[in-house]
């Protein structure tokens, strides 16, 4: 400046400076341009996946050097390939007068995003909607009187009927196509179709609509990825606390065991593959058990049945409309609509059987009341301690007060039926005309009361049917039957003094006898 060096014309570069002071200071020989005008620099970037690009100004130097033109700005573009989605807008507003007055003034270098791709749009995939409940919905019940929450009862399992609607599939969407700053195109994917997968006959697609799956059969509804299926059968890995009380329409598979408490009613089949402790057992079907059942252990098990004609809560209770089948039962409340059969033993017990219950092998009967309409079969009854062991076949005594109360109806049924006809007597005596609705009400009380006669006489035969098959039921020993073990047979009792070898308990002329 003292040189007459004019600074706004010829500005001095002040890292140039630093660096003439430090080589002076080194006593180096040296060249350096310590400035002069200098035109404006720009360095265009691009990110990586070329979606935005990008550009470095550096400002001009000195009052003789020219701004950054438009047609600089779109060379340098041009050279780095960077030709779609420039952003005209932004270049105009750092192209503005007022901007590059400042941008001079303050001489710092200036970043500015100017060009920006699309990403593509990739479409979704088709998806299934589910129309119904499904067994992971499933809660511990709130009740709603004093709000407790019952951790042992989940609330009954979905179920269906034919024709419900299952699942609905919603069509994929398409993809969009994309871009890159450089002009490259983006491939948008459409959406996958999803098809439905019928793994059996227990849906099928509607015909109204191909995009609604609907149930073929009554069950429980199992969700999956491709669709849904209806299973007649529930299959537990155990019944407790997670599981819950299990109530449901269908038969029931449980692989493990039932716990302590738990509750398991079903209208089918129920198969378990475990214990059965101190719970509860219903099934409209069958009941089988691979391991056995252990009830509630009482101070005196051998007299715990004696007054008792129902099961107590603390008991283990098995009910089945057909078969029961366990390998062992020990302190249980059992009753069936057809044959008990038991591998191994039954320990201070109640069972009741409407036809046959059935010891296999060396099975035993220990203490308790078995009963049954036409046999007992065991390998041994009682135990050598005179463990008291009631054993009962042939119960005429409550198929007799049944007959007598099934009588009385029948025969007040026969009253009322000839009721009705003395009313239709009179009517066609009169010779008037009998109204419409008259006639109606008529003809519906003769058909009640057909259909009531029907069952009465039905029901009738049934008892004496049974009656008869109780007059030749029996109790059979094959090995051994020790004293204490009480015996009846339609009524009438006997009870051995001494040991027994193998033996056969029948009634012959209103006696017990043995062979």
């Amino acid at each position: 400046m003292e040189a007459g060096v004019d600074t706004t014309a010829c500005p001095i570069d002040q890292q140039a400076a630093h660096e003439l002071i430090d080589i002076m200071r080194r006593g180096q020989p040296d060249k350096i341009l310590l400035g002069g005008p200098k035109a404006a620099e720009i360095t265009i970037y691009c990110s990586q996946n070329q979606l935005i690009a990008g550009m470095l100004v550096t400002p001009p130097r000195g009052a003789e050097s020219e701004d950054l033109s438009r047609e600089q700005i779109q060379e340098a573009l041009k050279a780095a390939r960077i030709t779609q989605g420039i952003r005209e807008d932004i270049l105009n507003d750092f192209l503005s007068p007022e901007h590059q007055q400042a941008f001079r003034a303050h001489g710092i270098p200036e970043c500015w995003l100017v060009a920006f791709g699309q990403a593509a749009h990739q479409g979704e995939d088709g998806w299934l909607e589910s129309l119904v409940d499904d067994v992971s919905d499933r809660r511990p019940v709130i009740h709603e009187e004093d709000d407790r929450v019952d951790f042992l009862d989940h609330g009954e399992f979905p179920h269906v009927d034919p024709n419900t609607p299952l699942a609905r599939r919603h069509p994929p969407t398409e993809g969009q196509n994309g871009f890159t700053v450089t002009g490259k195109t983006l491939k948008g994917r459409d959406g996958k179709e999803i098809n439905f997968r019928l793994s059996d006959n227990s849906v099928h697609v509607s015909f109204e609509d191909e995009n609604l799956l609907l149930s073929s059969i009554a069950g429980l509804p199992v969700l999956h990825e491709h669709g849904a299926k209806v299973d007649q059968v529930l299959k537990i890995a155990e019944v407790g606390l997670q599981s819950g009380h299990i109530d449901f329409d269908g038969s029931v598979q449980i692989k493990g065991n039932v716990n302590a408490g738990m509750h398991v009613k079903a209208t089918g089949d129920i198969k378990i593959g475990g214990l059965v402790e101190k719970a509860s057992i219903d099934a409209g079907g069958n009941i089988e058990i691979g391991g056995g059942v252990i009830g509630h252990k009482s101070n005196s098990p051998e007299n715990r049945w004696g007054e008792q004609s129902e099961p107590g809560k603390d008991d283990a209770i098995l009910k089945a409309k057909n078969n029961i089948k366990a390998r062992f039962i020990q302190e249980a409340w059992v009753e069936s609509g057809g044959t008990i059969v038991v591998e191994k033993q039954v320990m201070h017990s109640h069972l009741y059987a409407e036809s046959t219950v059935q010891l296999t092998g060396q099975g035993k009967i220990v203490g308790g009341f078995t009963r049954a309409n036409a046999k007992i079969d065991t390998d041994t009854a009682g135990v050598p301690a005179n463990i008291p062991t009631h054993l009962e076949v042939g119960m005429c005594e409550s198929l007799k007060a049944e007959l007598t109360e099934l009588n009385q109806q029948r025969h007040k049924l026969t009253e009322q039926m000839e009721q009705l006809k003395e009313v239709v007597e009179k009517l066609k005596r009169s010779r008037k005309p009998v109204p419409d609705e008259k006639k109606r009400q008529i003809l519906k009380a003769k058909q009640t009361l057909t259909t009531q006669a029907e069952a009465l006489n039905e029901e009738h035969d049934r008892i004496e049917m049974s009656m008869a098959q109780q007059q030749i039921a029996r109790i059979q020993v094959r090995k051994v039957c020790h004293p204490g073990t009480n015996l009846v047979i339609a009524g009438k009792s006997y009870a051995p003094r001494n040991e027994l070898g193998k033996v056969t308990f029948f009634l012959r002329d209103g006696d017990i006898r043995m062979r």
